[in-house]
């Protein structure tokens, strides 16, 4: 959930639509910042961690599935858990799409210098939408995705090109699986 500055700011989320209103994600307000006070997917430790993705560069089918790995570092001094948030972004589609959308997410617990590597296996079916016939399709062209601690902190992973020749009906997936290995501990530095 997104936590907005003041009741005046209300509704204000990290999924919303593409818009070149005034007073809005597009500028800031006469009185106060536009940004929310927490984004999405914010949370606080007691310690910090650097999330590197692995370059994504792939086409599939409508109905493949994409691996997507990050490595996740714990570089403070003492324990803490992060929570790794996969999202896509569809730059083009045939009707109005969020600027962003939460894809899967994973919670990582890491000891001081220790890593682990993140695998989200992102089906493509989780990318579609309603057409205007009201179908579940994934429609062809490239797909932006990014990894991060929140919606706000977002590292481009890379990008998924859907080939196929027009919009296609696929099932719906509403999870992501995801697989969490530690890698070998290093000291923090």
């Amino acid at each position: 959930m997104s936590y907005p500055r003041s009741s005046g700011q209300i509704p204000v989320f990290y999924a919303h639509k593409v818009s070149g209103g005034r007073s809005h994600w597009k500028g800031a307000y006469v009185d106060m910042s536009n940004e929310p006070l927490y984004p999405f997917g914010h949370g606080l430790s007691y310690t910090t961690f650097d999330v590197v993705p692995e370059p994504v560069a792939a086409l599939a089918p409508p109905d493949g599935t994409v691996s997507v790995s990050v490595t996740v570092t714990n570089t403070g001094d003492r324990r803490g858990d992060e929570v790794v948030q996969l999202y896509a972004t569809d730059p083009v589609a045939s009707i109005t799409r969020p600027v962003r959308e939460l894809c899967g997410f994973a919670r990582v617990t890491l000891d001081p210098g220790e890593r682990a590597l993140v695998t989200f296996e992102l089906a493509l079916g989780a990318l579609g939408f309603s057409g205007p016939d009201l179908r579940h399709v994934v429609e062809p062209g490239r797909i932006d995705i990014a990894v991060g601690t929140s919606s706000d902190e977002l590292t481009p992973a890379g990008t998924i090109d859907v080939v196929a020749e027009g919009p296609t009906p696929v099932a719906r997936r509403f999870s992501t699986p995801v697989t969490v290995v530690p890698l070998d501990a290093r000291a923090p530095g």
